[in-house]
C-alpha cells in the first residue's frame, strides 16, 4: 500500500475577479489569498477553486471548511513540499492561469 500524503491549507478568496489567480500568502504566511472570476453564488467559485487548484497541484482537493465562507479550509493530496512548491510555480507564472 502507497503512503499518501495530505496537506492543509488555509484560503482567504476574493471572488468576482478578472480571472484566476493566487495572489500570495498573508502577511503571516496562514492563508493563501485566491482571486476568482466566479462570483460566490450557488457554489459558482467554490467549482472553479477546486477545478484550478486540481490543474496546479495535479491532485484531488476537497473543501473541508467553510464551502459558504470568503475563508475556507481545503485538503490536498500532495506533501507540504509539493504544495508549496506548486504554489510558488503558479506565481511565477500566472498567465497560464487565466485559460
Amino acid at each position: 500500500m502507497q503512503n499518501q500524503q495530505k496537506f492543509i491549507l488555509k484560503l482567504k478568496i476574493s471572488p468576482n475577479s478578472a480571472f484566476f489567480r493566487l495572489a500570495g500568502f498573508d502577511q503571516g504566511e496562514t492563508e493563501l489569498r485566491i482571486k476568482v472570476r466566479a462570483p460566490a453564488h450557488k457554489g459558482k467559485a467554490n467549482k472553479e477553486i477546486i477545478k484550478e487548484l486540481k490543474k496546479i497541484f495535479n491532485s484531488e482537493i476537497e473543501i473541508i471548511r467553510g464551502e459558504k465562507s470568503r475563508e475556507k479550509i481545503v485538503l490536498v493530496n500532495t506533501s507540504r513540499e509539493k504544495a508549496l512548491d506548486a504554489i510558488r510555480k503558479a506565481q511565477e507564472t500566472p498567465l497560464i492561469l487565466q485559460k
